[in-house]
């Protein structure tokens, strides 16, 4: 199952490019952990 993320207004946008490349690709290692896992552990 692949779940679909929505960001309004381009605020995680300006957030997301105020911040370091290793900083952006564990939020992205999370938001994918979101929209491919069925359970996600703590």
């Amino acid at each position: 199952m692949e779940r679909r993320i929505k960001t309004y207004g381009g605020y995680f946008e300006a957030f997301l490019a105020t911040l370091d490349e290793k900083v952006r690709r564990k939020i992205y290692y999370g938001l994918d952990l979101l929209k491919f896992q069925d359970i996600i552990s703590r």
